[in-house]
Protein backbone atom coordinates (compact mmCIF):
# COMPACT_ATOMS: atom_id res chain seq x y z
CA UNK A 1 0.00 0.00 0.00
CA UNK A 2 1.22 3.54 -0.94
CA UNK A 3 2.53 5.73 1.99
CA UNK A 4 2.33 9.22 1.65
CA UNK A 5 4.06 12.77 3.53
CA UNK A 6 2.00 13.72 6.08
CA UNK A 7 -0.33 16.95 6.07
CA UNK A 8 -1.97 19.88 8.25
CA UNK A 9 -3.38 22.63 7.70
CA UNK A 10 -1.79 26.39 8.74
CA UNK A 11 1.14 25.01 10.43
CA UNK A 12 4.08 27.56 10.35
CA UNK A 13 6.59 28.96 12.96
CA UNK A 14 10.52 30.55 12.97
CA UNK A 15 13.45 28.88 13.46
CA UNK A 16 15.30 29.79 17.05
CA UNK A 17 18.84 29.13 16.00
CA UNK A 18 20.69 30.16 12.76
CA UNK A 19 21.11 27.06 11.13
CA UNK A 20 23.93 25.75 9.07
CA UNK A 21 24.11 24.12 5.73
CA UNK A 22 25.02 20.50 7.20
CA UNK A 23 23.01 20.72 10.71
CA UNK A 24 20.85 17.80 10.70
CA UNK A 25 18.35 19.43 12.94
CA UNK A 26 16.36 22.23 13.18
CA UNK A 27 14.50 24.12 16.39
CA UNK A 28 11.44 25.91 16.08
CA UNK A 29 10.05 28.53 18.14
CA UNK A 30 6.64 26.66 18.46
CA UNK A 31 5.55 22.99 17.14
CA UNK A 32 2.07 23.54 17.64
CA UNK A 33 0.12 21.56 14.81
CA UNK A 34 2.86 20.28 13.45
CA UNK A 35 1.87 16.63 12.41
CA UNK A 36 2.17 14.15 14.87
CA UNK A 37 3.76 11.52 12.49
CA UNK A 38 6.55 11.51 9.85
CA UNK A 39 7.70 11.66 7.34
CA UNK A 40 6.94 15.47 6.22
CA UNK A 41 8.17 18.31 3.80
CA UNK A 42 8.80 21.77 5.32
CA UNK A 43 10.22 25.11 3.48
CA UNK A 44 12.35 27.56 5.24
CA UNK A 45 13.08 31.22 3.87
CA UNK A 46 13.69 34.63 4.90
CA UNK A 47 10.35 35.97 5.34
CA UNK A 48 11.42 39.14 6.78
CA UNK A 49 12.43 39.69 3.06
CA UNK A 50 9.79 37.71 0.94
CA UNK A 51 6.40 37.09 2.13
CA UNK A 52 6.17 34.49 -0.62
CA UNK A 53 8.91 31.80 -0.88
CA UNK A 54 8.82 31.46 -4.02
CA UNK A 55 10.83 34.58 -4.53
CA UNK A 56 13.60 33.53 -2.07
CA UNK A 57 16.38 32.35 -4.05
CA UNK A 58 17.94 31.00 -0.73
CA UNK A 59 14.51 29.08 0.17
CA UNK A 60 15.53 25.61 1.26
CA UNK A 61 12.90 22.39 1.49
CA UNK A 62 13.49 19.90 4.32
CA UNK A 63 11.91 16.74 5.28
CA UNK A 64 11.00 16.21 8.70
CA UNK A 65 11.71 12.03 9.47
CA UNK A 66 11.35 12.73 13.53
CA UNK A 67 10.36 15.36 15.94
CA UNK A 68 10.72 15.73 20.15
CA UNK A 69 9.21 18.64 20.98
CA UNK A 70 10.66 21.82 19.01
CA UNK A 71 13.44 19.88 17.73
CA UNK A 72 12.99 18.62 14.25
CA UNK A 73 15.20 15.84 12.49
CA UNK A 74 15.61 16.75 8.90
CA UNK A 75 16.74 15.38 5.58
CA UNK A 76 18.39 18.58 3.81
CA UNK A 77 18.10 19.93 -0.04
CA UNK A 78 15.32 17.76 -0.78
CA UNK A 79 12.83 18.18 -4.24
CA UNK A 80 15.64 19.89 -6.21
CA UNK A 81 16.50 22.71 -3.67
CA UNK A 82 20.36 22.79 -1.95
CA UNK A 83 21.34 22.88 1.77
CA UNK A 84 21.88 26.79 2.68
CA UNK A 85 22.22 28.61 5.90
CA UNK A 86 19.18 29.78 7.53
CA UNK A 87 19.06 32.58 10.01
CA UNK A 88 16.54 32.69 13.11
CA UNK A 89 13.99 34.11 12.94
CA UNK A 90 13.43 32.49 9.10
CA UNK A 91 10.56 31.37 8.88
CA UNK A 92 9.50 27.36 8.08
CA UNK A 93 6.33 26.34 6.85
CA UNK A 94 4.40 23.14 5.71
CA UNK A 95 3.46 23.79 1.83
CA UNK A 96 2.45 22.02 -0.78
CA UNK A 97 6.04 20.85 -2.66
CA UNK A 98 6.47 18.96 -5.84
CA UNK A 99 7.86 15.77 -3.89
CA UNK A 100 3.95 15.55 -2.55
CA UNK A 101 1.90 15.35 -5.64
CA UNK A 102 4.74 12.95 -7.19
CA UNK A 103 3.80 10.68 -4.39
CA UNK A 104 0.02 11.11 -5.14
CA UNK A 105 0.74 10.13 -8.86
CA UNK A 106 3.28 7.81 -8.48
CA UNK A 107 -0.16 5.85 -6.40
CA UNK A 108 -2.15 6.71 -9.18
CA UNK A 109 -0.46 5.32 -12.00
CA UNK A 110 0.31 2.24 -10.05
CA UNK A 111 -2.98 1.55 -10.35
CA UNK A 112 -3.33 -1.00 -13.06
CA UNK A 113 -6.60 -0.99 -13.55
CA UNK A 114 -8.30 0.44 -16.68
CA UNK A 115 -12.33 1.60 -17.15
CA UNK A 116 -14.27 -1.20 -18.16
CA UNK A 117 -12.14 -4.17 -16.76
CA UNK A 118 -13.76 -6.94 -15.43
CA UNK A 119 -11.81 -7.76 -11.55
CA UNK A 120 -11.72 -9.79 -9.00
CA UNK A 121 -12.51 -9.11 -5.30
CA UNK A 122 -11.80 -11.34 -2.45
CA UNK A 123 -14.08 -10.22 0.36
CA UNK A 124 -11.23 -11.45 2.67
CA UNK A 125 -9.39 -8.61 1.40
CA UNK A 126 -11.69 -5.53 0.87
CA UNK A 127 -8.56 -3.59 -0.65
CA UNK A 128 -8.59 -5.72 -3.84
CA UNK A 129 -12.00 -4.33 -5.71
CA UNK A 130 -10.57 -4.40 -9.44
CA UNK A 131 -11.87 -1.73 -11.11
CA UNK A 132 -14.99 -2.69 -13.39
CA UNK A 133 -18.66 -2.76 -13.18
CA UNK A 134 -21.50 -5.09 -12.22
CA UNK A 135 -21.56 -7.66 -9.45
CA UNK A 136 -22.41 -11.21 -8.82
CA UNK A 137 -20.95 -13.20 -5.69
CA UNK A 138 -19.04 -16.68 -5.65
CA UNK A 139 -18.96 -18.01 -2.40
CA UNK A 140 -15.74 -15.63 -1.06
CA UNK A 141 -15.16 -13.82 -4.67
CA UNK A 142 -17.20 -10.69 -6.26
CA UNK A 143 -16.59 -10.63 -9.70
CA UNK A 144 -17.39 -6.71 -11.28
CA UNK A 145 -18.60 -6.55 -15.48
CA UNK A 146 -21.75 -4.56 -15.54
CA UNK A 147 -22.28 -1.21 -13.39
CA UNK A 148 -24.95 -2.75 -11.19
CA UNK A 149 -25.05 -5.72 -8.35
CA UNK A 150 -27.18 -7.77 -10.00
CA UNK A 151 -29.18 -9.46 -6.73
CA UNK A 152 -30.64 -12.59 -8.28
CA UNK A 153 -26.68 -13.77 -9.10
CA UNK A 154 -26.05 -13.67 -5.35
CA UNK A 155 -25.62 -16.80 -3.74
CA UNK A 156 -28.30 -17.92 -1.88
CA UNK A 157 -30.36 -14.67 -2.16
CA UNK A 158 -33.81 -14.86 -0.99
CA UNK A 159 -36.24 -13.03 -3.73
CA UNK A 160 -37.09 -9.47 -2.39
CA UNK A 161 -34.69 -9.85 0.64
CA UNK A 162 -31.48 -7.14 -0.74
CA UNK A 163 -29.50 -7.14 3.01
CA UNK A 164 -30.93 -9.33 5.46
CA UNK A 165 -28.74 -8.24 8.97
CA UNK A 166 -31.02 -10.55 11.24
CA UNK A 167 -28.25 -12.34 12.87
CA UNK A 168 -25.51 -9.73 12.27
CA UNK A 169 -23.35 -8.77 15.74
CA UNK A 170 -21.72 -5.44 14.15
CA UNK A 171 -22.97 -2.27 12.32
CA UNK A 172 -23.67 -2.71 9.01
CA UNK A 173 -20.89 0.30 6.86
CA UNK A 174 -21.27 1.74 3.78
CA UNK A 175 -18.75 4.02 1.92
CA UNK A 176 -19.75 6.63 -0.89
CA UNK A 177 -23.13 7.55 -1.66
CA UNK A 178 -26.18 5.68 -2.61
CA UNK A 179 -29.62 5.61 -3.24
CA UNK A 180 -32.06 3.77 -1.42
CA UNK A 181 -35.81 2.73 -3.20
CA UNK A 182 -38.75 2.73 -0.60
CA UNK A 183 -36.93 4.28 1.91
CA UNK A 184 -39.28 6.25 4.47
CA UNK A 185 -38.72 8.12 7.54
CA UNK A 186 -41.29 8.73 9.85
CA UNK A 187 -43.47 12.29 10.23
CA UNK A 188 -45.78 12.80 13.20
CA UNK A 189 -47.70 16.32 13.26
CA UNK A 190 -48.16 17.63 16.14
CA UNK A 191 -50.44 20.56 17.69
CA UNK A 192 -50.01 20.58 21.88
CA UNK A 193 -46.82 19.24 24.20
CA UNK A 194 -45.23 15.81 23.38
CA UNK A 195 -42.53 13.99 23.74
CA UNK A 196 -40.57 12.60 21.20
CA UNK A 197 -39.80 9.24 21.17
CA UNK A 198 -36.49 6.96 19.29
CA UNK A 199 -38.59 6.01 16.13
CA UNK A 200 -39.76 10.14 15.30
CA UNK A 201 -37.83 11.71 12.47
CA UNK A 202 -39.73 14.46 11.72
CA UNK A 203 -41.79 16.52 13.57
CA UNK A 204 -44.01 19.37 12.39
CA UNK A 205 -45.23 21.51 15.21
CA UNK A 206 -48.87 24.12 15.14
CA UNK A 207 -51.41 24.22 12.72
CA UNK A 208 -53.13 27.59 13.62
CA UNK A 209 -51.59 29.68 16.55
CA UNK A 210 -50.91 26.73 19.21
CA UNK A 211 -48.18 27.53 21.10
CA UNK A 212 -46.28 24.56 22.82
CA UNK A 213 -43.17 22.98 24.09
CA UNK A 214 -41.55 19.60 22.26
CA UNK A 215 -39.41 17.63 24.51
CA UNK A 216 -36.54 15.60 23.24
CA UNK A 217 -35.91 12.24 25.21
CA UNK A 218 -32.58 11.02 26.72
CA UNK A 219 -29.69 11.40 23.98
CA UNK A 220 -29.27 8.29 21.60
CA UNK A 221 -25.60 8.16 19.69
CA UNK A 222 -26.52 9.11 16.25
CA UNK A 223 -30.36 9.84 16.87
CA UNK A 224 -31.28 12.54 14.48
CA UNK A 225 -34.84 14.58 14.57
CA UNK A 226 -36.09 17.24 12.46
CA UNK A 227 -38.35 19.58 14.11
CA UNK A 228 -40.06 22.29 12.07
CA UNK A 229 -42.64 24.97 13.12
CA UNK A 230 -45.53 24.94 10.46
CA UNK A 231 -47.81 27.12 12.80
CA UNK A 232 -47.97 30.77 13.46
CA UNK A 233 -47.36 30.09 17.39
CA UNK A 234 -43.84 29.84 18.96
CA UNK A 235 -42.24 26.56 19.37
CA UNK A 236 -39.66 25.59 22.52
CA UNK A 237 -37.79 22.44 21.63
CA UNK A 238 -36.63 21.09 25.07
CA UNK A 239 -33.44 19.00 25.66
CA UNK A 240 -33.54 19.36 29.34
CA UNK A 241 -36.84 18.55 30.95
CA UNK A 242 -37.03 14.90 29.80
CA UNK A 243 -33.30 14.36 28.04
CA UNK A 244 -31.40 15.94 30.76
CA UNK A 245 -29.31 17.47 28.54
CA UNK A 246 -28.66 20.61 26.09
CA UNK A 247 -28.83 21.85 22.44
CA UNK A 248 -25.57 23.50 21.67
CA UNK A 249 -25.14 24.34 25.66
CA UNK A 250 -28.34 25.38 25.92
CA UNK A 251 -31.14 24.17 27.84
CA UNK A 252 -33.88 24.74 25.06
CA UNK A 253 -34.00 26.00 21.61
CA UNK A 254 -37.18 28.45 19.89
CA UNK A 255 -38.90 28.36 16.81
CA UNK A 256 -40.90 31.03 14.88
CA UNK A 257 -42.88 29.82 12.20
CA UNK A 258 -41.45 28.10 8.92
CA UNK A 259 -38.07 27.80 11.19
CA UNK A 260 -36.83 24.75 11.63
CA UNK A 261 -33.85 22.69 13.60
CA UNK A 262 -32.43 19.10 12.95
CA UNK A 263 -30.58 18.11 15.91
CA UNK A 264 -28.20 14.97 15.97
CA UNK A 265 -26.59 13.34 19.32
CA UNK A 266 -23.41 12.04 20.27
CA UNK A 267 -24.48 9.81 23.20
CA UNK A 268 -23.99 12.79 25.73
CA UNK A 269 -25.47 15.97 23.74
CA UNK A 270 -27.40 17.03 21.16
CA UNK A 271 -26.30 19.66 18.29
CA UNK A 272 -27.72 21.82 15.95
CA UNK A 273 -26.97 20.57 12.40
Amino acid sequence: MATFSEVANCVYSTITTDLTAVATTIVVADATGFPVAEPYYLIVWDAAAHADPADDTGREIVQVTGRVGVTLTVVRGRDDTGAATHNTGDRIALLLVVAMIDEWTTAINAHAHAAGDGGVLDISDATNLAAGTGITLTDDTLSTNDGQIDHNALLNHVANEHIDWTNATDNLLTTGTGQFAGYSVSIVAKTAAYTATATDDIITCGAGDETFTVDLPAPATGKVFYIKNVGTGLITVDAQTTGGTTIDGQNTQTLNQYECIQVVSDGTVYWAI
